[in-house]
């Protein structure tokens, strides 16, 4: 089941879609604006992608199906393109990468990293996407080469599954990461010429003692952040070490 609640009044959802899937709803991101139409994607155990406009009542504006085999799609997320090209990513619990053209309907650009993905973000400022997966895999790849296999780079970290990976709004250079562990860990991208990156573990700490698997940002203050855990509890964080 899919539901939209406002905040404002919890009494009932304002927007319901009893059967989104077959099977559980593994992601959710939503995106839009006062300009631009409110879209949410979606990714299911059933392994399809499905994006939904709150406008039009319980029938997905597209659908994506998967290919022969089905697979969990274990994440989803919305973006758009230097070239403002609206744009989703999915990813797959057998390592599958997908970027779907929401103007051509079309997949644009397919990788594998080998083990279930775990999260997803676009960087819209350096036209980039942030992934990370279990087997400890973080991963950066570039949208501007279509249909290649082409990543920036590469890492093992903490010897564990990592969770979530998440830009820091007020710096698109800077990104945390959390694990299997119990660890945070926050990242500096760095230019070392024009067509290389090298990448700066700057600061990493374990905060809990069970995995963390959600962390945002605060959009105002800088550094400002909090997470959750298996263990059930909420931790509010404020990191400094960003030079």
């Amino acid at each position: 089941m899919l539901q939209i609640w406002d905040v404002d009044n919890l009494d009932e959802p304002i927007y319901t879609v009893k059967h989104a899937h077959v099977g559980t709803v593994n992601s959710i991101c939503g995106k839009g604006s006062e300009t631009t139409s409110p879209e949410i994607a979606t990714g299911g155990r059933d392994g399809f992608v499905k994006l939904w406009d709150v406008r039009q009542a319980e029938q997905p504006v597209a659908v994506f199906r998967p290919a022969i085999g089905t697979v969990d799609c274990f994440t989803v997320t919305l973006g758009q393109t230097s070239y403002n090209d609206k744009i989703v990513a999915a990813g797959f619990d057998n390592g599958d990468i997908k970027i779907f053209d929401l103007r051509n309907m079309a997949v644009v650009k397919e990788v594998n990293i080998t083990v279930g993905v775990c999260s997803m973000q676009f960087s819209e400022k350096s036209d980039s996407l942030l992934v990370t997966g279990i087997n400890s895999r973080i991963c950066y790849f570039p949208l501007d080469i279509a249909n290649k296999e082409s990543v920036i780079w590469e890492s093992s970290w903490r010897k564990s599954t990592v969770w979530t990976g998440k830009l820091m709004p007020q710096s698109a250079a800077i990104f945390s990461t959390t694990a299997g562990d119990g660890s945070v860990g926050i990242w500096r991208v760095r230019q070392r010429s024009e067509d290389e990156e090298h990448f700066e573990l700057l600061e990493e700490g374990v905060v809990t003692d069970q995995p963390i698997t959600s962390f945002d940002w605060n959009s105002r203050r800088k550094g400002l952040a909090a997470c959750t855990s298996f263990n059930e509890t909420l931790k509010v964080i404020q990191f400094t070490k960003f030079d």
